[in-house]
């Protein structure tokens, strides 16, 4: 049977990996909605590209 002080270090990593991923969660929202944030400017960016390629291939790129 563990003892009490396995189980609490077990609990506290838990609680570490559950924290690490919402932060990594967090961020991972974050780049995304940059990286939204940076397509729709392209898309609006008259001199690059990418805008040009967009509009030659009819929005599929």
């Amino acid at each position: 049977m563990p003892k009490l002080v396995e189980i609490i270090a077990q609990e506290r990593r838990l609680a570490e990996r559950r924290r690490e991923i919402e932060e990594l969660r967090a961020e991972n929202e974050k780049l995304r909605a940059n990286n939204e944030r940076l397509r729709t400017a392209m898309r609006r960016c008259l001199t690059c590209e990418y805008r040009l390629h967009v509009l030659s291939d009819g929005g599929q790129g």
